[in-house]
């Protein structure tokens, strides 16, 4: 059926669909009910005013339990967003009147320090400058209520926890060496690889790589290895001249601009790994914790 926008009497449509979100959040009219402050029957109303100003069916009644209909599937996601939304904003005003003050811990691999958590945090202290962030640089996964952290970025995928995660972005990592050490080695395919010297972390397990035209992959075996416990340390060495090294792009860029590294190999890239903040709250984050997730966002 076609609905006419502009007959819609936004003011009721609206309160209608939180409504809607509360039913479907809650399972039964009765529960939404209790939550809103209405009856069971005003409930029922405001639902049947809701189909019948979309001019479509959204829930399956029976005596036993309310199912969303296809429509109502597709329709509810609008629902739940404008209820987050409305949430979001009163929050936000609460937070503007609780000026954020005190400890924020923090835990981040070392490649972050410079291009990615300095300027954040920096950013937020100069907003808040009553705000005590305590940062621990660390390339172990440390948890967070054994060393009281509020928040830990993590690369890779998660192991399964009681933890609750939320995606930062992505990195690819590319093969990097020093203008000097591909003078010297020229390397030019990728079964070279095979037979020299690379940096590598401690944690890194496998060496695989694809090609980013064909999706040929390589597993990169044999030839010795420098190995160090910090990527940070792998990126040094790798300027320095002491081999090739497989680094997220991310944390190599201002080197690459600088001409102190170059890229190896341009047509094949290791895996593209997920960035994640984690962390042990229940509900939404603290504001503090919101203002730093999205200051993360825009730098990677």
């Amino acid at each position: 059926m076609f609905i006419n926008s502009e007959q819609i009497d936004k003011r009721k449509l609206s309160y209608r669909m939180l409504v809607l979100s509360q039913v479907a959040l809650q399972g039964s009219f009765t529960k939404a009910a209790a939550e809103l402050g209405h009856t069971k029957s005003a409930i029922s109303a405001y639902i049947s005013e809701l189909e019948l100003m979309l001019g479509h069916r959204l829930l399956n009644r029976s005596t036993r339990r309310l199912s969303l209909t296809p429509v109502g599937e597709r329709f509810i996601e609008y629902c739940h967003g404008m209820d987050d939304l409305m949430r979001r904003g009163l929050d936000e005003l609460r937070a503007l009147d609780d000026v954020p003050s005190g400890r924020v811990a923090i835990t981040a691999p070392h490649a972050f320090e410079d291009d990615i958590i300095g300027p954040v945090i920096a950013d937020i202290c100069q907003q808040y400058p009553e705000l005590e962030p305590e940062i621990i640089f660390s390339d172990e996964r440390l948890d967070l209520l054994q060393n009281k952290l509020d928040l830990a970025i993590t690369v890779g995928e998660l192991s399964d926890s009681n933890y609750r995660a939320i995606p930062l972005g992505e990195m690819n990592s590319i093969l990097v060496c020093s203008p000097k050490w591909q003078h010297q080695h020229k390397v030019e395919e990728i079964e070279q690889l095979s037979n020299i010297k690379r940096i590598t972390p401690n944690w890194r397990q496998d060496f695989i790589l694809e090609n980013i035209h064909d999706k040929q992959r390589f597993d990169l075996k044999g030839g010795s290895q420098i190995v160090v416990n910090t990527l940070t340390a792998v990126i040094s060495m790798c300027i320095m001249g002491s081999g090739s090294a497989l680094v997220p792009e991310v944390f190599v860029r201002k080197a690459l601009q600088a001409g102190k590294l170059i890229q190896l190999l341009p047509d094949w890239q290791g895996e593209t790994r997920p960035i994640y903040a984690v962390h042990a709250y229940e509900k939404q984050l603290p504001f503090v914790l919101r203002l730093l997730v999205e200051g993360l966002r825009e730098r990677l």
